[in-house]
C-alpha cells in the first residue's frame, strides 16, 4: 500500500475501539469500452500502465506522478514515494495536471470509522464479577435435599 501512513490505527492502552467497515464496488460495462477514457471519465485496467504499481487506479497514478514532478524539480523523492525509475528515465511531467489519473473503471474501495472510548477497566471486571456471582450463587442456592431438582434451568436468570 503506498502511503501507508494514510492506512494505519494504533490501538492504545485504556481505550475500547470499535471498527465499523464499508466498501463499495464500482464494474463499468464492457459495452463502454469503445468510448475513449477522456468521454467515459475512466481506465480500464488493461489500459493504463504505470512504471511503479502493477495495478491501476487513480491513487497510485497521482503517487507516480508526484514521485516523477518531485524528482524532476528537485532531484529527489521523498523514501516512501516510487523511485526505482526515476533516475533511469527521465521522463516526467511538467505539470502535475498533465497526469490524467482518471479513476479506475473496475475498482472495490474500503472505508473505516473507528470509534474510541475510554475503557474503565475496574467498572468492566466489577460488573463481570457481580455477574458471575449472581449465576453461581443462583447456582448453588437449590437444596438437593428439596426433593424436586427437576426444576427450569432458565428460571430467575436475567
Amino acid at each position: 500500500m503506498p502511503q501507508s501512513s494514510l492506512y494505519y490505527y494504533a490501538a492504545l492502552p485504556k481505550q475500547t475501539s470499535s471498527f465499523a467497515l464499508k466498501f463499495s464496488v464500482l464494474n463499468t460495462s464492457s459495452s463502454l469500452r469503445s468510448y475513449p477514457p477522456e468521454i467515459r471519465q475512466c481506465y480500464f485496467p488493461e489500459e493504463r500502465q504505470l512504471r511503479y504499481f502493477l495495478t491501476y487506479t487513480a491513487s497510485n497514478c497521482r503517487l507516480e506522478c508526484l514521485s516523477n514532478y518531485t524528482f524532476q524539480h528537485c532531484g529527489c523523492v521523498w523514501f516512501h514515494m516510487p523511485q526505482k525509475y526515476a533516475a533511469e528515465e527521465g521522463e516526467t511531467n511538467n505539470n502535475i495536471s498533465r497526469c490524467q489519473c482518471l479513476p479506475s473503471c473496475v475498482a472495490i474501495q474500503y472505508d473505516a470509522e473507528i470509534l474510541k472510548t475510554k475503557f474503565a477497566a475496574n467498572s468492566y471486571l466489577k460488573g463481570i464479577k457481580e455477574a458471575f456471582s449472581v449465576w453461581f450463587t443462583r447456582d448453588n442456592e437449590s437444596d438437593p435435599d428439596e426433593g424436586d431438582n427437576e426444576s427450569d434451568p432458565d428460571e430467575g436468570y436475567v
